[in-house]
C-alpha cells in the first residue's frame, strides 16, 4: 500500500512538472510569434540624394523656417590682387645667440681701444710706453674690429640686412624667446617679385588661425631654385601660437592693383573635408552642395569667380551640412 502510494505521489510530480514546461514554451512561443509579427520601425524618408552632379538637401518650406535657412544672389565686390608664398617662423634663440657675440665682441673692442689710447698719449706725453706697446695695442683693437664685424656678419646672413641696423634690436630678441613676437620669412615665386614689397602681410595657418604682420626689410636668398624674393615680417600681437619651424601662407597685396568677383559671405561658406563648401538653391525646396576655393578673402567672405546667378544659402548652411551627414550615418547603420 505505501509503494503504490509513492509511486501515485511521484507521478503526480512528473506530471506537474511536464505541465510546468509545456506552460513556459506556449508562453515563450506566444512572445515570439509577438515579436515576429510586431511591426518594423518607422524611418523617415532621406532628405539627401546623391548624383553625379553633387550632393543635394531637401528642406520643405516650413522646414526652413524653422532652421532659419535663407538664401540670396550673390553680389560684386573686388579685393586687392595678392600674391602668396610660403612662410616659416624663424628661431628667436638663433639671434640671442648672434647678439651675444655681437655684445662680446664690441665688449673687446671697447677695451682695446681704451688701452690703445692710453698707450699712445703716454708715449705723446714721454712717458713710461714704448712704441711697439702701442702698435701691439692698435692690432689688438684691429683685431677686435674685424671680430665685431664678423659677428655682425653673421646677423646679416642669418636674418638680411634690415635686422642688424634695427633699434631696440636687443629688447626684440627677448620678445621672440617669449614668443610675444614673431618673425617670419615669406619666399615667393620667382614670378611673383613684388616692388616695393608691401608693408603688411597677412598669415594663416590650416586651421584657420590668421594674424597680420609688418614688413622688416628683405631676407638672404633661398638655395631653392625655384625661390624669388624672400622677406622678412614681423608679427607684434597674437604670436603665442607662431612656434619656431611652424609653416604658414603669407597673403601680400599687389600695390595698386584689384581683383573683382563674387562675394560669398562668410555665413554661407562650411568646412568639411578640409575644403569649403557653399549651398546653392536648385528649387524651392532642394540645395545642392557646391565647393569653392577659398584663396581670395574679402572682409565680408571669400571672392569666387563663378556665379550662375543662382541664390546661394547665406544662413542656415550648417543645418544642410548636418543632414547630410546624419543621412549617412543612418545608410551606415
Amino acid at each position: 500500500m505505501k509503494k503504490t502510494l509513492r509511486l501515485l505521489v511521484l507521478l503526480l510530480l512528473l506530471a506537474g512538472a511536464a505541465a510546468g514546461l509545456i506552460f513556459a514554451y506556449l508562453v515563450m512561443r506566444e512572445e515570439r510569434d509577438r515579436e515576429a509579427t510586431a511591426e518594423a520601425p518607422v524611418i523617415a524618408p532621406s532628405r539627401v540624394t546623391v548624383t553625379a552632379a553633387g550632393v543635394a538637401v531637401r528642406f520643405d518650406v516650413e522646414t526652413q523656417h524653422r532652421l532659419g535657412v535663407k538664401s540670396a544672389a550673390l553680389s560684386k565686390a573686388s579685393v586687392p590682387d595678392e600674391v602668396t608664398g610660403s612662410a616659416r617662423v624663424l628661431d628667436g634663440a638663433t639671434l640671442s645667440v648672434l647678439l651675444a657675440e655681437i655684445g662680446a665682441a664690441e665688449a673687446a673692442l671697447e677695451a682695446t681701444h681704451a688701452d690703445h689710447e692710453r698707450k699712445r698719449k703716454l708715449v705723446e706725453q714721454g712717458q713710461n710706453a714704448s712704441v711697439s706697446a702701442v702698435e701691439a695695442a692698435a692690432a689688438a683693437m684691429k683685431r677686435d674690429e674685424i671680430a665685431r664685424g664678423a659677428a655682425r656678419a653673421k646677423v646679416v646672413a642669418a636674418w638680411g640686412p634690415a635686422l642688424p641696423t634695427r633699434p631696440g634690436l636687443a629688447t626684440l630678441a627677448a620678445a621672440l624667446l617669449r614668443r610675444e613676437q614673431a618673425i617670419v620669412r615669406v619666399e615667393l615665386l620667382a614670378t611673383d617679385s613684388l616692388d616695393p614689397p608691401p608693408e603688411r602681410a597677412v598669415l594663416e595657418r590650416l586651421d584657420g588661425f590668421r594674424v597680420a604682420a609688418q614688413l622688416l626689410g628683405p631676407a638672404p636668398s633661398s638655395e631653392n631654385p625655384l625661390s624669388g624674393q624672400c622677406l622678412l615680417y614681423l608679427v607684434t600681437s597674437r604670436a603665442e601660437p607662431l612656434v619656431p619651424g611652424t609653416t604658414l601662407t603669407a597673403r601680400l597685396a599687389r600695390a595698386g592693383k584689384q581683383s573683382t568677383g563674387w562675394l560669398v559671405p562668410r555665413g554661407a561658406v562650411v568646412r568639411h573635408a578640409g575644403l569649403g563648401w557653399i549651398f546653392v538653391k536648385v528649387d524651392a525646396e532642394t540645395f545642392a552642395r557646391r565647393e569653392i576655393a577659398l584663396d581670395r578673402q574679402h572682409a565680408d567672405g571669400w571672392l569666387v569667380h563663378e556665379d550662375s546667378g543662382t541664390p546661394v544659402v547665406v544662413t542656415g548652411a550648417q543645418s544642410l551640412l548636418s543632414e547630410e551627414l546624419k543621412s549617412r550615418i543612418q545608410m551606415k547603420d
